[in-house]
């Protein structure tokens, strides 16, 4: 089966992450397409946004995923007939009828979603990011001496970054017992060593675990993050617990609080981020996950 990811701009390596995926752990053939390439330094495969080399990939696919628009597919001016389509977040959550009635006059096969929280709109099924744990792990540098590390880098998404870094900042800003680290935008690569130095990451207080926070507890360092009830309860429903230290932003020193002074708490959050992550976003899972589901689409 040959499959083509295809999307606008990878903002948080997605895409490029679930076609590796299958590529090494399943037997089909992936190739991902991006029509504009951003800077943040995430590896890509082909980038153009020629139609009429964007038509030769999407006839080339027995089955194509189109993430968060279907624009790349009009500009190309050829809808496959075995498509499916990729939300992601914060597009998804401000234009869900539009996105559902795309959906609908398209005749899209199924409908995916890159974070649990989004299937309280009953359309798409979750399919967790793919993670390449073991490589994130090897980054991983404890410390040795000195003051605890609290790290937050910014969100490479639009309209996620509710409390950064301005809240961080104000809660914690002005303690002498941690050292925090609050980035500006990096490089992708740069992002993935600050952060391998943490003891604990913050990542968001309004919509929960992102790319950046899977990537901390990838490397077995506790997640502080907050979504809103209902969202909270998808995650449940979908993994069975929270796989993140809950706390929003006004008790965010109460939990780098518990989770520094508290050696059983903090090993507790690390034994739950590797089980979650080895369970839902390992590239093996993620990859036979998605290959079942593409194969459905074919039939």
């Amino acid at each position: 089966m040959k499959i083509l990811n295809i999307c606008r701009k990878d903002y948080a390596g997605v895409g490029i992450k679930i076609t590796q995926a299958v590529n090494r752990h399943t037997g089909h053939t992936a190739r991902h397409l991006c029509t504009q390439v951003h800077g943040l330094g995430f590896e890509h495969d082909i980038a153009t946004s020629d139609k009429h080399q964007m038509q030769k990939w999407l006839r080339w696919a027995d089955v194509v995923n189109c993430h968060v628009y279907l624009r790349p597919l009009a500009a190309a001016g050829y809808f496959p007939k075995n498509l499916i389509i990729t939300w992601h977040g914060t597009h998804y959550r401000t234009k869900t009828e539009k996105c559902h009635a795309s959906y609908k006059k398209h005749k899209v096969k199924r409908a995916l979603c890159t974070t649990a929280d989004l299937t309280k709109y009953g359309v798409a099924e979750w399919l967790p990011v793919a993670i390449p744990i073991g490589q994130y792990r090897k980054l991983r540098r404890k410390r040795t001496g000195g003051k605890p590390i609290v790290c937050q880098t910014p969100p490479r998404g639009r309209g996620s970054a509710k409390g950064h870094p301005q809240g961080v900042l104000k809660v914690l800003g002005g303690r002498k017992d941690i050292d925090l680290r609050v980035s500006e935008k990096m490089p992708h690569s740069q992002v993935l060593r600050y952060k391998a130095t943490a003891d604990v990451y913050i990542d968001r207080f309004q919509l929960g675990l992102g790319v950046n926070g899977l990537e901390a507890l990838a490397m077995k360092i506790p997640v502080i993050a907050h979504a809103q009830p209902e969202d909270e309860a998808c995650i449940i429903r979908e993994v069975g617990y929270l796989p993140y230290y809950d706390a929003p932003l006004s008790k965010l020193a109460d939990a780098v609080d518990d989770l520094l002074s508290n050696p059983t708490v903090y090993r507790e959050h690390v034994e739950r981020a590797c089980a979650y992550m080895e369970n839902f976003h390992a590239y093996p899972v993620v990859a036979a996950r998605y290959a079942k589901i593409c194969a459905a689409v074919v039939g």
